[in-house]
């Protein structure tokens, strides 16, 4: 006897307003004098720049959900591109990341990598990759935990974690 899986699919009113704040580090210089025309070039709704220092951004669900996809997919471009780098040349292929870029898994040549100096440069960029997707999504605070696994024998050789919220990075 067969299991049949029943898989409920939401479906999200595309109309609906998203909300979502970041830094106004992010908001580019000349959008800040004239936030309504960064708002109709980005299609957002609405942009206000909020007296913490973030700003906060009102767009459709469908909208904010198109833009997930393409920034996912630059994020996943980033990653990809320490592959083609000679100075991280101890990278073999990404593993595994999960739908927000939370968790991103390397694969290494573990001796090369143990050896490199640049290990943490490595890291960093990669952990920086999955907050900037994050920056984008309704949380207001970000982390992303870069795990790096020996190719060969599919040990986990390191890891670290980053956690940043609209304020700056906390770890």
């Amino acid at each position: 006897v067969e299991k049949t899986t029943v898989v409920r699919i939401s479906k999200k009113d595309p109309t609906e307003l998203v909300r979502f704040t970041m830094p106004v580090s992010h908001l580019p210089e000349e959008a800040r004098k004239d936030l309504k025309k960064y708002c109709a070039e980005k299609n957002y709704e609405n942009c206000v720049i909020n007296e913490d220092n973030t700003f906060t951004v009102t767009m459709k669900a469908m909208t904010h959900d198109f833009m997930l996809t393409k920034i996912g997919m630059q994020v996943i471009t980033n990653v990809a591109k320490v592959l083609d780098m000679k100075a991280y040349s101890y990278v073999k292929d990404i593993d595994s990341y999960n739908d927000n870029f939370s968790e991103i898994t390397l694969l290494v040549d573990g001796e090369n990598y143990i050896a490199a100096g640049n290990r943490e440069n490595l890291l960093v960029h990669v952990g920086s990759c999955g907050i900037y997707y994050q920056l984008y999504t309704v949380e207001n605070t970000y982390t992303c935990r870069v795990i790096i696994k020996d190719a060969s024998s599919g040990e986990i050789i390191d890891a670290k974690s980053f956690e940043q919220d609209n304020y700056g990075l906390k770890s």
